[in-house]
């Protein structure tokens, strides 16, 4: 997987000087880019636009910023209140989700469905760092959605929408 961003870019956004997160970083990094190279329907092989750097950079400081409280919503403390995004890249994307022959990133587009879009799903599996939903098509056939992203314990990180 191609690095988008440099580790030490980031580094300096987050004004750390030392050693000691570098593997907690990059792998903000790669997570991160692997998120926005599925959103774009960018598969592995090709380039990523180098226009689109300083997303990938702005959403791993929002990532970095946020360890210890993901899955909340909100934080309140002593008249301090902070309010989380429910998807980091609300504000660079539109929250399309790509509906695919395969549950893999690399397979066959069959639609690009919109916020509101109804799918009903019978199914879920966790691989290849996302969490797939799986559609029965009317001809019998399935179609495969990535819901959000699983590490590599299978363990739900992100959501990208509202599932039922």
């Amino acid at each position: 997987m191609d690095s988008v961003i440099e580790l030490q870019d980031l580094k300096t956004m987050l004004q750390l000087n030392t050693t000691d997160q570098d593997g907690l970083l990059n792998l903000i990094i790669k997570n991160t880019t692997k998120a926005l190279r599925f959103k774009l329907g960018l598969n592995a092989g090709k380039e990523f636009p180098q226009e689109l750097d300083y997303i990938v950079l702005e959403v791993c400081v929002r990532r970095y910023n946020r360890l210890k409280n993901e899955g909340m919503a909100s934080y309140s403390q002593e008249g301090e209140s902070i309010t989380f995004k429910s998807d980091d890249f609300d504000d660079f994307l539109s929250e399309s989700i790509n509906l695919r022959w395969g549950a893999k990133t690399d397979s066959d587009l069959i639609a690009t469905l919109n916020p509101g879009d109804v799918v009903t799903y019978d199914a879920f599996s966790k691989h290849d760092g996302y969490v797939w939903l799986r559609q029965v098509r009317d001809n019998g056939q399935f179609g495969y959605l990535a819901s959000g992203e699983c590490d590599n314990s299978d363990k739900c990180i992100s959501s990208w929408d509202k599932f039922e």
